[in-house]
């Protein structure tokens, strides 16, 4: 069993690898795209990441084995988490001030949002897959330890 605070750790260091994820994503686009709408600067970035870490952490302590097909699902799972709470976000507002566009506006949204969603996917990819190789590392190394003999 991996401590805790190991966990927050890796995960720590896993957000901080999605951001720069995110970030490099974001500086490799070029002209007007969703994307640059959302975060205009790296520190933007890193504080999302990190308030998106926060809501996650309760999650973050519930994985315990990372084996098999559960690091296949955890990973399919983390990938999502980003998108999904960003796609919340964004459907409030449209909610909110749906009134005050167009049809074809909306069209555009729609489409900028999808865009939006799959660019996020990527560096929520990376992170939650830095963190499952990270964990996955410790809980061999731990299962390792405790199958040796005890040295006299």
């Amino acid at each position: 069993m991996v401590p805790y605070w190991k966990k927050l750790a890796y995960s720590f260091v896993s957000v901080m690898v999605g951001g720069a994820t995110l970030v490099a994503l974001l500086f490799g686009l070029s002209g007007k795209t969703p994307a640059q709408y959302l975060v205009s600067t790296p520190e933007a970035t890193f504080a999302g990441a990190v308030a998106v870490w926060v809501i996650a952490i309760p999650f973050i302590l519930n994985v315990n084995n990372v084996s098999g097909w559960c690091f296949w699902l955890y990973l399919g799972i983390g990938s999502i988490f980003v998108p999904i709470i960003v796609f919340a976000g964004l459907l409030a507002l449209y909610i909110k001030y749906a009134t005050l566009f167009s049809h074809d506006q909306n069209t555009a949204k729609i489409l900028s949002t999808l865009i939006l969603l799959g660019i996020l996917a990527t560096p929520s990819s990376a992170g939650t897959l830095t963190y499952l190789l990270l964990l996955q590392n410790s809980q061999e190394s731990g299962l390792k330890r405790m199958n040796q003999p005890a040295v006299d």
